[in-house]
C-alpha cells in the first residue's frame, strides 16, 4: 500500500500522495485523508490499526515530518559559506536561520514541495512553490532546480 521513495516521497498504490490529519489538534494518528497531487481524497484511513506495522511505521514518519517541520513562507537570504549554505528564512512561527552541507540538496517531495534537512537533523519545508513571493522563489530556484 504505501511506499516510500529514496528521496522522501511518499506512494500509495503507486501514485504519489500526501497525508492530511481530518482532526489535527485531536488526534494525528486516525482520521487521515490521502491526497493526490490534485489534492482528490484517493484513501481514507480510519485509523493506523488497519495497517500493517511496517506500514504504519511509514506513515507516522510522514505525519511527524509535516508537524515537527518549520514551514518556510518566505526566504530572506542564502549565502555559500565554506562548505555550508546558510539560510534565513522566515516560517511560521518566525525568523530562522539553517545550515547544510554545500554537497547536500534540498529533497523534492512533489513538484512543489520541498525538504531541507539541515546539519542539525532539524526539518525546514516549502509546502509549495508557488506561494512563496517571488523574491524568495528567485533566491531558492538554483537550489531546487
Amino acid at each position: 500500500m504505501f511506499k516510500e521513495q529514496a528521496n522522501g516521497q511518499l506512494y500509495f498504490k503507486g501514485k504519489e500522495v500526501t497525508l492530511h490529519p481530518c482532526f489535527p489538534s485531536q488526534d494525528r494518528m486516525s482520521c487521515i485523508s490521502i491526497l493526490d497531487d490534485d489534492q482528490n481524497e484517493v484513501f481514507f484511513l480510519k485509523s493506523l490499526n488497519e495497517l500493517e506495522v511496517e506500514q504504519q511505521e511509514i506513515v507516522v514518519k510522514h505525519l511527524y515530518i509535516e508537524e515537527l517541520g518549520h514551514e518556510i513562507t518566505k526566504i530572506l537570504e542564502i549565502v555559500e559559506e565554506i562548505e555550508l549554505r546558510k539560510f534565513l528564512v522566515e516560517t511560521r512561527s518566525g525568523i530562522a536561520t539553517f545550515y547544510m552541507r554545500s554537497e547536500e540538496w534540498p529533497n523534492k517531495v512533489r513538484d512543489d514541495h520541498f525538504q531541507f534537512l539541515d546539519i542539525h537533523g532539524d526539518i525546514f519545508y516549502i509546502k509549495e512553490l508557488l506561494s512563496l513571493d517571488t523574491k524568495s522563489q528567485k533566491r531558492v530556484s538554483p537550489f531546487i532546480n
